[in-house]
């Protein structure tokens, strides 16, 4: 396991439990630190899932995809993809649409945006991504030109039950998916500011 030091590098996003940075030697990737227990706990749930998931052969377009582990000054570190928009800057993520009608119309439009948000729905449910939660400052619209957006799911993944019986069945696992889902339009809706958005939220 290769080894990179962090402790000059800024730190991109920081969350309850994880620090993000910039990988150093690749521009594109992004480490994950856990700064506490919780954390740690958190990325250990999902290196299980994601072994899961290459187990199965599942193959997943709104996942950031994980390279593996790195040795760190900060602690073990998990690389990712980092999702942003092309030309460098953030991007936005399913609040920040919600509930700003300007950014929808220039960045996305209603139309991709329903588009997008039955495709992540869809892959959820055909590769049984499990995470501990969804909500809409974690679903991410990145452009990769000024005409082609994606959409990425950037939750921690995995399952916290004690038996993760959605791990060995397809019904528990879509019972937890569709429970999980409904959560996250109901955060959605408490986020949206004007009745476009409201009206295709209720739809989803």
């Amino acid at each position: 396991m290769s080894y990179i030091q962090l402790k000059h590098t800024p730190i991109l996003t920081q969350g309850s439990h994880h620090e993000y940075y910039r990988h150093p030697e690749s521009h594109g990737k992004c480490i994950r630190i856990a700064t506490d227990h919780d954390g740690q706990r958190s990325s250990n749930r999902e290196m299980t899932f994601i072994q899961l998931m290459r187990g199965r052969d599942r193959s997943t377009k709104t996942l950031p995809r994980f390279y593996g582990l790195i040795r760190t000054d900060l602690g073990l570190g998990y690389v990712y993809d980092f999702i942003e928009n092309y030309d460098g800057t953030p991007a936005p993520t399913l609040a920040d649409i919600l509930s700003d009608e300007r950014m929808l119309l220039e960045h996305v439009g209603i139309e991709k945006l329903k588009n997008l948000l039955t495709f992540l729905h869809e892959d959820i449910i055909e590769n049984q991504i499990i995470s501990t939660k969804m909500t809409p400052r974690k679903i991410l619209f990145p452009k990769s030109s000024d005409s082609i957006i994606h959409i990425y799911l950037t939750e921690p993944l995995g399952s916290s039950a004690l038996i993760p019986l959605e791990y060995i069945s397809n019904y528990f696992a879509l019972r937890k998916i569709h429970s999980k889902w409904e959560k996250l339009k109901e955060e959605a809706l408490s986020c949206a500011e004007y009745d476009i958005v409201k009206d295709l939220i209720k739809g989803m």
